[in-house]
């Protein structure tokens, strides 16, 4: 069975931002607008175009991109750029370099990498957005060797809860860190665990690995009687633009059982009286 729109705590773990260099909030604006533009203008293409495309599905990412013809070689160098950018989670100066090509030189899977980095943007807006809008502290560690601060804010109609974390860790930790997240078939071997009432994570895998840090995974947990097993399939999409404006960031979208993600099914839920988690 699977449960739908029921409020869960979805928490927000804001890492130390390593600035590299000034960058004014207005230039990311017009990015994000400008990859609107570019699918806009993929979308609105002549009739030929449309219905090429309509028989096309994302590419799996075990596969070569097929480009168009009529792609100069300087043009073909950039999306081949792109691509290898993709694939080091740097999708948001992916984005940057196909939001400059043709549209008409762009398919399915170039698409796919300006929608996810839109994500990404809204991400990076919402993770960097002021304590001033609509947060609440909770409570707070200070004066020890580990400092964190943890805010909630409620939507407009007060049925779903947000939780905002924010710890402070030193810069030499980061990559660490990054690196134990990054290990997700280890989750049930170091996270916290009891035996009484039981709790604890009876499954982790891997369902595939899409970049340095980008991922899909399921997880399983054996929660207290009298709940059953619950299940959640994790869509992980890294954004690394630490090169640009100082922020890495992953974003995190639970997935429904028989959907399709870029050539992945994610398998249906098993065992008698498994729910499948659904969050945001």
């Amino acid at each position: 069975m699977t449960l739908v729109d029921s409020p869960i705590l979805v928490p927000r773990l804001r890492v130390p931002i390593i600035k590299r260099r000034e960058s004014p909030s207005s230039v990311a604006d017009n990015r994000f607008g400008k990859y609107c533009d570019v699918i806009k203008s993929l979308e609105t293409l002549g009739e030929e175009s449309e219905s090429s495309s309509r028989g096309s599905s994302l590419h799996d990412l075990t596969e070569e991109p097929v480009h168009t013809g009529g792609i100069t070689s300087e043009d073909s160098l950039l999306l081949t750029q792109a691509e290898a950018l993709y694939k080091e989670d740097k999708l948001l100066e992916a984005a940057r370099i196909l939001g400059n090509l043709d549209p008409r030189f762009l398919d399915p899977f170039h698409l796919s990498i300006i929608r996810k980095a839109k994500l990404g943007e809204e991400l990076m807006k919402d993770l960097t957005s002021s304590l001033d809008d609509g947060w609440s502290k909770q409570s707070g560690t200070h004066g020890s060797s580990h400092e964190s601060n943890i805010f909630h804010r409620f939507d407009q109609t007060k049925t779903k809860l947000t939780v905002r974390v924010e710890s402070v860790i030193e810069q030499s930790l980061l990559v660490p860190l990054l690196s134990v997240l990054n290990e997700t078939e280890l989750f049930a071997t170091w996270l916290p665990h009891w035996k009484t009432p039981r709790f604890r994570i009876s499954q982790s895998t891997k369902l595939r690995q899409s970049g340095r840090c980008s991922q899909d995974i399921l997880v399983g947990v054996d929660p207290p009687w009298p709940l059953g097993r619950r299940e959640v399939a994790i869509s992980a999409v890294g954004f690394d633009d630490i090169d640009t404006n100082g922020v890495i960031a992953i974003r995190l979208d639970s997935v429904q059982g028989g959907k399709n993600v870029d050539g992945l099914v994610i398998p249906e839920p098993e065992g008698k009286g498994t729910v499948r988690i659904d969050f945001r």
